[in-house]
């Protein structure tokens, strides 16, 4: 028998020279990972490579949907609006006091001064309760006001 360490860090014992993960669950992980680093590798290759064409694309597509949409006209505009008139220098997050990727959640779209500070985290947890209510509790009275 001769010990070997997994891809997971784990000690284990086999007779088969070729055995190289402890378990079937550590060879996928370990090749789920492989495969996932390379295609992101890829993928940064692919966008540095074509960088100009995919932004152009998804600035005519913002355009297009500008144009076509005025509901996302009137997102936009008001979320600009507000972005000039506020600055989030020095405000922490209402929910968990974090000073670092704050945002700002509106509950309408009628007032722009109507808005809660919240963190990127708190702001995602938000919106997936809204989207989930029965899975996800607390920031309930955050929305409401």
């Amino acid at each position: 028998m001769e010990k070997k360490k997994c891809y997971c860090e784990t000690e284990f014992e086999t007779t088969n020279k070729r055995k190289i993960y402890c378990s079937d669950r550590c060879r996928g992980k370990a090749k789920y990972y492989r495969h996932h680093k390379e295609r992101r590798e890829a993928d940064k290759k692919y966008y540095h490579k074509n960088r100009e064409s995919i932004i152009k694309k998804k600035s005519i597509a913002i355009m297009k949907k500008y144009k076509t949409d005025p509901e996302f006209r009137r997102k936009a505009a008001f979320r600009h609006k507000t972005i000039y008139l506020v600055s989030l220098e020095g405000k922490n997050c209402d929910e968990c006091n974090s000073e670092k990727d704050l945002h700002r959640h509106h509950p309408n779209y009628d007032d722009h001064t109507n808005y809660t500070i919240l963190c990127r985290d708190c702001h995602t947890q938000l919106h997936e309760a809204e989207r989930l209510p029965h899975k996800i509790k607390g920031l309930e009275e955050v929305h409401q006001t």
